[in-house]
């Protein structure tokens, strides 16, 4: 049978914490004539209900892309805003600066 000094030694944490486990029933113990005990079988098992296992790699996910200059219209096309009379221009032939000959 351990001490609650002895067993906080084990478990490589402080005897305070070693309380405030026996007071929150997480930790087996045994109360004889006011004294608190363990078994270190008990310490043990607590120990290993405490373990973290290692977590599988998994690569952070891809952060979604927002396209905040490009408009959609309707049906997902291009063109909605101030630039759909650029069409028709555009099918004329090469634009020539105003001014200039050809």
């Amino acid at each position: 049978m351990l001490t609650v000094k002895q067993s906080a030694s084990l478990l490589s944490i402080s005897a305070s914490k070693v309380y405030e486990l026996v007071a929150a029933r997480r930790i087996s113990h045994f109360k004889i004539d006011g004294k608190i005990l363990f078994e270190e079988a008990d310490l043990t098992a607590f120990k290993e209900s405490c373990r973290v296992g290692v977590a599988e790699h998994t690569p952070p996910p891809i952060p979604r892309l927002t396209l905040k200059h490009v408009s959609l219209g309707p049906a997902g096309t291009r063109g909605s805003g101030s630039n759909a009379g650029n069409a028709s221009r555009a099918s004329s032939g090469p634009r020539v600066p105003q001014g200039s000959t050809r």
